[in-house]
């Protein structure tokens, strides 16, 4: 499976996650943004005004984010 990383957690970086958590359709092991705060990018994960409240369990490490217990990105 093809590894990918994201650069930028904005809009569409968050909706891609999002999508491809429930299809797999790549391995995403990094996630680059503008913004230094690991769980203000979790908090946006999770609740996201445009596409509502992401239904998983998001663990926020010091500098990385778990997704129901899975790889650390």
């Amino acid at each position: 499976m093809l590894n990918v990383g994201i650069n930028g957690f904005g809009r569409i970086g968050r909706a891609i996650f999002r999508h491809n958590y429930k299809s797999k359709h790549f391995n995403i092991v990094a996630i680059n943004d503008i913004n230094p705060s690991v769980e203000n990018l979790s908090y946006m994960l999770k609740y996201d005004s445009t596409y509502g409240i992401f239904d998983h369990k998001i663990e926020t490490k010091k500098n990385s984010i778990s997704v129901d217990g899975d790889e650390d990105i």
